[in-house]
């Protein structure tokens, strides 16, 4: 699982990262088999991923075309906070009110007529609805 390892990694490195609204600030503390606890540091309560809501939250960015509400995937803020920040397929949209899905970043023409209108790794297109479950299978194993 893509978000396990990211978030082993995180754990290790002492990474801290916030919600994309309110900015409140949020760090690992623990990663098993099958969940990544999620530690709120401006609050006193864990919160919890686990693999089956990681694969129901993918599951529902798929049906959605690749852009979901914030607050759809899950019941906290925390949750959703870690999820992004975890998955490297997955970040907030500009306003930081929806999640959107990233496909891979396309090939940039260097020259050449189209080398001005060409999406960049920094702005990239948004992923086609077939892209979608490719996009996110290559994170999924």
């Amino acid at each position: 699982m893509v978000v396990r390892t990211a978030a082993s990694r995180a754990l290790a490195a002492g990474t801290v990262f916030t919600s994309a609204v309110r900015a409140h600030r949020y760090r690992v503390t623990a990663v098993g088999a099958d969940r990544v606890v999620v530690g709120r540091l401006d609050a006193n309560a864990p919160a919890t991923l686990t693999r089956g809501g990681v694969d129901a939250a993918l599951d529902t960015i798929r049906r959605a075309s690749g852009r979901v509400a914030r607050g759809t995937l899950f019941s906290t803020v925390a949750q959703e906070a870690a999820l992004v920040a975890l998955h490297p397929a997955l970040r907030w949209d500009p306003s930081g009110n929806a999640i959107e899905l990233v496909a891979p970043a396309p090939t940039v023409p260097s020259e050449g007529p189209d080398a001005s209108d060409a999406p960049t790794a920094r702005h990239p297109e948004p992923p086609a609805v077939a892209d979608i479950t490719r996009t996110l299978r290559l994170y999924e194993a």
